[in-house]
């Protein structure tokens, strides 16, 4: 079948960004650049939130928690929302932050949640933070150099007892860094991830997959 969604046809951005399942799997959750949208497994629209955003405070990405809830990462917050109702509740506004030697204001450009309890962030100022979903406290980890160029996603792997986070960046290649221990690493294995790496994948034996400019790589 083919859905297409009621999007304000005024905005320049009006694509789909992401699509899954509810955790019951009762239906779909669809979010575009400014709206959420609630349907069933034929299609149908049942609930929709549009639009949710401002011109310069679009959504970048939405994940799915326990209990009929969804974390949704837009430009300068994150919110968490209610999927019965599809009601929002800001738990990190960033609105006001600025950064002095980059110029510009803080925004969000990358997230992932671990576990449903912890979103990961990182800002256009290659600020890496930890945001505890719960009780909404912020931890900044680290600050990437600017030679990395900007976060393109990040996944955390918990597997083997150490917890690593992996940052995929546009001129800085494939890095970890293990929360709580000083420094940044890069992997190094492949020439593939010396430059763009745009996204990566842990399977159930803990291989890395990682998805580059020029091909895919497997650690």
């Amino acid at each position: 079948n083919e859905v297409e969604l009621d999007m304000d046809k005024t905005r320049r951005q009006k694509w789909v960004l992401n699509i899954f399942e509810t955790l019951d799997r009762d239906g779909m959750v669809a979010t575009s650049s400014h709206g959420i949208y609630l349907l069933d497994h034929s299609g149908k629209v049942k609930k929709k939130l549009t639009p949710i955003s401002t011109s310069d405070n679009v959504v970048r990405r939405m994940q799915p928690l326990a209990d009929h809830k969804a974390v949704l990462t837009m430009t300068y917050e994150v919110d968490i929302v209610d999927l019965k109702n599809l009601k929002l509740k800001t738990i990190l506004n960033i609105k006001d932050g600025a950064n002095a030697k980059a110029g510009q204001r803080k925004t969000l450009v990358s997230s992932h949640t671990e576990d449903g309890k912890i979103l990961w962030l990182a800002t256009r100022n290659n600020e890496i933070l930890k945001l505890d979903l719960q009780s909404g406290e912020t931890k900044e980890i680290c600050t990437l150099p600017d030679s990395c160029g900007t976060v393109r996603n990040m996944r955390f792997n918990s597997k083997g007892g150490v917890g690593e986070l992996w940052i995929c960046t546009t001129l800085g290649g494939l890095l970890y860094k293990i929360p709580g221990m000083p420094g940044i690493r890069k992997v190094e294995r492949s020439k593939y991830l010396e430059f763009n790496v745009n996204t990566m994948e842990v399977d159930n034996d803990g291989n890395a997959w990682v998805a580059t400019e020029v091909g895919l790589v497997r650690l």
